[in-house]
């Protein structure tokens, strides 16, 4: 979990209001390095004051994804730090991140690792309710947990919603900390390069999203780029990580280089050893013509298929069953779905009939996040 700004601001002024000295937060955080990787020491200029030194050790730690983690051991073990009105509000920003289900701010608690990646449906970023899916959510846990390979590909028609699973893994990043996901879209790559993805161009990307990447070789001058000298350098990186890293390639089918083919190849068939710290899912069209079928018919394979209304449905039950149980309803399920039918399109009688093309998944996720954002508003005000 990464902290806000404003959040950041709040976690600084609780640690001057709870720590005497910057020597005082260095002893408190050798004592737990395991957990935090570094100390306030290790990473400011004693050059600095203690409030510039505080930031900046709080930038380093986010920029981690170490921040809650710091919060954290700071509530339980450094004696008063619960009673500043600072940490009670970070306390509950943190807590209301971590609700899980379709309904965010309605109600729910902190819930373990495993709810939160089966259980997340709707997305803090509004952009879509990612309904279903729970084969792709089942395949990230097993990944995460490595009971199976650590490779997944995704594919479907145009509309099903592939490019959708990046606000879905980004919600889990965030929520989780269970890994750094780095979001490689070769269509962006390929818009903003004019011309076949090369492998320098990657390398640009993947470097630019990890912390703290030292090489001591251009990657500016594209001419000058050597791939030989850029593999053992991200091998030896995350060798030398504790995290874990789950590289999202979108738009797979996008013309690339035979390089870059190389490069994935490699990283599907873990040809480096014991480095197991990252995880790989490939996305892509099911027609496309650029897929490189030799490497994918290697990778478990998930094909997404366009909405259903059993799914809509589904995700609606468990909708109206979480908020009866906190507010006690006064119509029914049925009496909902049949209101919806009549008003609302994602729910159009027939929307979802055979002799129609399948439905947009984009135009369900947006009308249905619109109707249940003014839903929720109702209930809210209903209720007090």
């Amino acid at each position: 979990m990464n902290f806000e700004p404003s959040i950041l601001a709040k976690f600084k002024q609780c640690l001057l209001d709870a720590f005497l000295s910057t020597n005082d937060i260095h002893m408190f955080t050798m004592a737990r390095m395991d957990q935090l990787g570094v100390s306030i020491l290790d990473v400011t200029s004693e050059n600095e004051d203690r409030e510039t030194r505080i930031f900046q050790y709080l930038e380093r730690l986010n920029s981690e994804f170490k921040a809650k983690v710091f919060f954290d051991l700071c509530w339980e073990h450094k004696p008063g730090f619960p009673n500043f009105p600072e940490a009670i509000e970070i306390k509950r920003w943190v807590e209301a991140q971590l609700v899980v289900g379709p309904f965010g701010p309605l109600g729910g608690s902190p819930v373990n690792m495993e709810d939160l990646i089966l259980k997340c449906h709707l997305l803090r970023s509004g952009k879509l309710p990612f309904i279903a899916r729970a084969e792709v959510k089942e395949a990230l846990l097993k990944q995460i947990k490595g009971n199976e390979s650590r490779n997944l590909l995704l594919n479907g028609e145009s509309k099903v919603g592939l490019s959708y699973i990046r606000y879905y893994l980004e919600e889990i990043a965030r929520a989780t900390n269970a890994f750094q996901l780095i979001n490689v879209n070769f269509k962006k790559l390929y818009r903003r390069v004019k011309g076949q993805i090369q492998m320098v161009h990657i390398a640009q990307f993947i470097t630019g999203e990890l912390h703290n990447f030292d090489i001591d070789f251009d990657l500016d001058r594209e001419h000058s780029f050597k791939y030989e000298e850029f593999l053992p350098a991200l091998k030896e990186y995350f060798s030398e990580s504790d995290g874990q890293y789950l590289l999202f390639f979108d738009q797979f089918d996008i013309s690339y280089s035979e390089e870059v083919g190389a490069f994935i190849t490699e990283l599907v068939e873990g040809v480096w050893g014991n480095v197991e710290n990252y995880f790989i899912m490939l996305a892509g069209f099911t027609d496309a013509k650029d897929w490189d079928f030799e490497l994918i018919q290697s990778v478990p394979a998930i094909k997404l298929e366009p909405f259903q209304e059993q799914e809509v449905l589904a995700f609606l039950k468990e909708m109206y069953q979480f908020l009866d149980q906190q507010f006690e309803l006064e119509f029914s399920l049925q009496e909902l779905i049949e209101v919806l039918r009549q008003n609302e399109s994602f729910l159009a009688k027939d929307l979802y009939t055979a002799d129609r093309p399948a439905p947009n998944v984009t135009d369900i996720g947006r009308n249905l996040a619109d109707w249940l954002k003014r839903f929720k508003e109702k209930i809210a005000a209903t209720n007090g």
